[in-house]
């Protein structure tokens, strides 16, 4: 998960995101409302850093300095970063094309896990905020395998208040009308069919999966998710054909 050079397709997502989190910070600029309710306004544009260094990491009984620091790109973009004892790790090349990190909180340390809360916007689900789980091991901070929890999404409002809120529950559908329904599957790789969530029904967003295909470097998403009336499964995401879609996110249709 160290920095590097990024790969064409990676380079593209983030000048990608970059360009959309500008749109949408306009807009927030414009018509008077913010999009996160977990960060304050000004964090959005903020280049603070936040310093941990109450945690030994290996067991060597030094602690570590752990550091959150957002940075500024020649765009005028910002972009977190998490540093271990000064070496630098870039946070969207652990989540995948298909999404790019907005802003990281430390949540919990235990021994050598670290696990960060991380507000990524995502292709399909728009803005969410998921719990990370990272080891630390011989001197490095990888991302560890499986299943993380969605603390939450953030979904238009047609109540008072903010016209975006915090919520568990998107609904299947795209803008345009040209979407037909979600196929559901039983698997977290998404192969085997087990049924379609119709249009309009809810799905509370459970969990995500990141995994890599069998010869491919890159990574894939998909979500675990639960509808109102009982159906469970593991939905896909991205931008290409049979991907879920949602009707009240910033990314769907």
């Amino acid at each position: 998960m160290a920095t590097g050079k990024h790969g064409k397709e990676k380079s593209f997502a983030k000048k990608a995101g970059a360009l959309l989190l500008s749109i949408v910070m306009g807009a927030e600029a414009m018509f008077g409302f913010y999009i996160s309710a977990e960060a304050k306004p000004d964090e959005r544009g903020s280049t603070a850093t936040k310093t941990y260094d109450q945690y030994d990491l290996d067991g060597d009984g030094k602690n570590e300095t752990i550091k959150l620091v957002r940075e500024k790109e020649e765009d005028g973009g910002v972009i977190p970063f998490v540093y271990v004892n000064g070496k630098k790790y870039d946070m969207d090349d652990s989540m995948g094309a298909n999404a790019w990190v907005n802003s990281v909180e430390l949540l919990k340390v235990s021994g050598n896990t670290i696990i960060f809360q991380v507000e990524k916007m995502d292709w399909t689900m728009g803005y969410v905020v998921v719990n990370m789980k990272y080891k630390y091991k011989n001197g490095n901070l990888g991302r560890s395998s499986g299943a993380y929890k969605v603390s939450y999404v953030e979904k238009a409002n047609t109540g008072s208040g903010s016209y975006w809120k915090k919520d568990h529950y998107l609904t299947v559908g795209d803008k345009f009308g040209s979407y037909t329904g979600a196929t559901l599957y039983s698997d977290k790789k998404c192969k085997n069919e087990k049924g379609v969530i119709k249009n309009g029904k809810e799905c509370k967003i459970i969990k995500i999966y990141l995994y890599k295909e069998k010869g491919s470097s890159s990574l894939e998403e998909s979500i675990y998710v639960k509808t109102k009336d009982g159906k469970k499964g593991w939905l896909r995401t991205g931008y290409e054909d049979g991907a879920a879609e949602f009707s009240d996110t910033y990314t769907a249709g």
